[in-house]
């Protein structure tokens, strides 16, 4: 559970607008990105992987494999239809 100064944490309407754009796109459905809570979740991730990879200092434990989360801004391919 959250603490309780964390149920409220300020986004700008600008950024609020471009996580819902995203949210509604072909990018959220091939990251399978669903929500904005899986949206800011993926993207705090992500950063903290970014910085232990440029400085070497590790905030999060290691993921289990079957827990990483592919990167956000890694798109991937599109997959074709067949």
């Amino acid at each position: 559970m959250a603490r309780k100064d964390w149920i409220n944490v300020g986004v700008s309407s600008l950024l609020i607008q471009a996580i819902d754009s995203f949210l509604k796109s072909d990018g959220a459905k091939i990251t399978q990105t669903k929500s904005r809570q899986a949206f800011v979740n993926r993207l705090i991730l992500e950063f903290f992987a970014n910085y232990e990879q440029k400085t070497g200092i590790r905030h999060l434990p290691a993921p289990d494999e079957e827990e990483k989360i592919p990167g956000l801004l890694d798109l991937g391919r599109i997959k074709s239809k067949k």
